[in-house]
């Protein structure tokens, strides 16, 4: 089993400020990081995985759908 860390416990936009997390769920066991999207565009994406990818974890996302935009119906 592989376990990862969502990284909305410290953010909800990783920024450079938050890469020397990375090193740190490594180092704490995590195989992963979970990034929100929320925004931001490739580049700033590409540039994250980098420094996932130089620490060795994996990565998964998470996002969140406003009422107006959720494709559930109560129906």
């Amino acid at each position: 089993m592989k376990t990862g860390m969502n990284l909305l416990l410290w953010t909800t936009h990783v920024t450079q400020e938050h890469f020397p997390l990375f090193g740190k769920l490594k180092k704490a066991g995590f195989d992963g990081a979970e990034l929100p999207l929320f925004g931001g565009d490739a580049a700033h994406y590409k540039t994250i995985r980098k420094q996932l990818d130089d620490n060795g974890l994996a990565c998964t996302t998470v996002t969140t759908m406003t009422p107006d935009h959720n494709p559930i119906t109560p129906d």
